[in-house]
């Protein structure tokens, strides 16, 4: 048993055709769900009910938030992760689950905003 956690839409492909997303175990869809919670409660409660609406069904997911809420949600996930100076063994799996299924794909959707983030766009490969 485990759980889906879609996070956004991939640029690249046709749009509606497909988001990124990925399967977990249930220690590990439960540990991340603990980190949105312990991440988002205070400055994010209503993006974070919009995320695990699908938590009964075992399924956390990005793609209903704005692009506001998106970008607001990713720094908040991401400064409460660089604020952790000796993260729990249950918050390594949540961390675990965002730096390696969240961060390779949230750049990919259209709503991210690189300059809210500071960062340059990727530049993109020529077709």
């Amino acid at each position: 048993m485990g759980g889906c956690i879609y996070f956004g839409y991939d640029a690249s492909i046709r749009e509606g055709r497909s988001s990124n997303d990925g399967y977990v175990s249930t220690a590990f869809f439960q540990a991340f769900g603990d980190l949105l919670t312990e991440s988002l409660s205070e400055a994010c409660a209503p993006q974070m009910e919009k995320i695990k609406e699908g938590e009964v069904m075992m399924l956390y997911k990005f793609t209903g938030l704005s692009s506001s809420d998106y970008n607001l949600v990713i720094q908040t996930i991401r400064r409460y992760i660089a604020g952790l100076s000796n993260p729990s063994e249950r918050q390594q799996k949540g961390i675990r689950v965002w730096n390696e299924m969240a961060e390779p794909f949230i750049r990919k959707d259209k709503r991210y905003d690189f300059a809210f983030h500071g960062e340059e766009p990727s530049p993109q490969p020529q077709e």
